[in-house]
């Protein structure tokens, strides 16, 4: 018997259906990660590698293949099932950092740890406001203080434990130097 044919709805490509990794959506309106290929419901294929899952959160791939917004745990299982280290590290390290008091969630917090020249790095989300952001670049600019792109799997309201946190500021220089590493590690991959 052979294996069917199915593309990867980040990178396109055509792989045999059993090398690839199928979220379903289900009848009830609810999504899951299928690795049995057997759930009925519409589904979507994804390839096993950091790249493809990237692009598909980053492009909400799942959304419009699935037609329904995709909950963050089903990222956070697709990251597991995938057994990414590194992206793992990432919301780890940041959470440690969190949990020492090296780094605060919340604008107006950054805002006064920038202005008392405390603040190493500012991270912050994709679904910031374009008026955020600029507020934000131009503390950066005043401050002369580093803002990178969140590209973690997990959301920093998830990690901070904040609702609706987008932006995340790091008091310290290691968490800084170590956050940005990670970060440009997967802007390479």
């Amino acid at each position: 018997m052979t294996d069917t044919l199915r593309t990867c709805i980040a990178c396109r490509k055509k792989t045999p259906s059993s090398e690839l990794i199928r979220v379903v959506r289900l009848a009830g309106n609810g999504i899951a990660v299928d690795p049995g290929h057997r759930l009925n419901g519409r589904g979507a294929y994804l390839c096993p590698a950091l790249d493809c899952l990237k692009r598909a959160k980053e492009k909400k791939l799942l959304e419009l293949h699935l037609k329904q917004t995709i909950p963050a745990a089903v990222y956070e299982e697709l990251a597991g099932r995938l057994g990414i280290k590194e992206e793992k590290e990432l919301p780890g390290l940041l959470g440690l950092a969190i949990k020492a008091g090296k780094a605060r969630p919340g604008y107006s917090v950054i805002e006064g740890l920038a202005q008392r020249g405390k603040l190493r790095l500012i991270l912050y989300e994709r679904e910031l406001s374009p008026a955020s952001l600029k507020k934000l670049e131009s503390l950066s600019r005043k401050t002369h203080t580093s803002i990178m792109l969140w590209k973690g799997i997990l959301s920093l309201e998830r990690i901070s434990g904040r609702a609706n946190c987008r932006v995340v500021g790091i008091t310290d220089a290691g968490f800084a130097d170590s956050i940005r590493k990670k970060l440009s590690f997967f802007d390479k991959s």
